[in-house]
């Protein structure tokens, strides 16, 4: 099997003009839809991982979980197929904008009043994909697109499900057997201690990932670095949340203390919402 190239054409409709990103699970493409002309943007597995079931199952099932939880916060999915040559495939919407990952290589961090947007914004959205049974597990700048529409406003969408945990009852057969509540999946530096150490995820796991991407778009840096055991290392040493002020002194210290509680060792010291943890994150930024 061959990498798709730009030209190709993915299950009778949609030609590739360009690729945007290549990660090490999925390569997105700008597509056209040849009827409509709609630009696109579609999501293909490289080749060396087409032939992995489970892989082949993730993909698919990120589609599902983006359906399940349709919401202006998270990018909307418009088609999934399987094609013949190209493989399993998921059609997003085109959005226009950068990751917030790509804002902070930038600046290196954000002023507080944009933090607390973006925060606002993405605990919306990920306490309406937990209220339908949709863990995202995998919360983190990368993740979070600030999309900008054809007047130049700007929202903040997540734009992936691809290792999302989804509750059983939503799921079928095959599926489920993909779909490990327990399973260590995400990117260490954001995972939250429960999620380190392989035991259930919830909420409240999401939680902590949101309040970690804060804290780098407040400070400019993750406190835990390296590889997954030497983060699990770090976290399991700590004897308490890292210090926002520490890392950046002209925080408030109420916003401090919220983000702070968010990034407690155990689920339960934490806000148990992603929508508790954006009104206390209004509330004490004052704007």
């Amino acid at each position: 099997m061959s990498e798709p190239l730009v030209g190709e054409v993915v299950d009778t409709r949609y030609e590739l003009r360009r690729l945007i990103a290549r990660g090490g699970m999925s390569l997105v493409f700008e597509a056209h839809h040849k009827f409509t002309r709609r630009a696109v943007a579609l999501k293909l597995l490289p080749s060396e991982l087409r032939g992995k079931r489970e892989v082949r199952g993730r993909l698919l099932r990120e589609a599902y979980a983006l359906a399940a939880v349709r919401h202006p916060g998270f990018v909307e999915v418009l088609d999934a197929g399987v094609c013949g040559e190209h493989g399993p495939y998921v059609v997003l919407e085109m959005l226009e904008g950068r990751t917030l990952d790509g804002i902070l290589a930038a600046r290196r961090r954000l002023s507080i009043a944009d933090t607390v947007q973006v925060a606002r914004q993405l605990c919306d959205a990920v306490a309406h994909a937990n209220a339908r049974g949709v863990v995202h597990r995998d919360v983190k700048p990368s993740n979070v697109f600030i999309a900008r529409n054809e007047i130049g406003e700007e929202t903040v969408k997540l734009i992936d499900l691809g290792v999302a945990a989804v509750s059983e009852d939503k799921l079928e057969e095959n599926d489920r057997k993909i779909t490990k509540a327990h399973e260590v999946v995400g990117t260490p530096e954001y995972m939250a201690p429960e999620q380190l150490w392989g035991r259930a995820v919830d909420a409240r796991t999401d939680v902590y990932a949101i309040a970690m991407s804060l804290f780098e778009c407040l400070t400019g840096e993750v406190p835990y670095v390296g590889s997954y055991p030497d983060v699990l290392v770090q976290v399991s040493n700590a004897t308490g949340p890292p210090s926002v002020r520490d890392a950046r002194a002209d925080v408030p210290p109420a916003l401090a203390v919220v983000i702070e509680t968010a990034l407690e060792k155990e689920p339960s010291s934490r806000f148990q919402t992603a929508a508790e943890l954006g009104r206390a994150l209004v509330a004490a930024s004052g704007l």
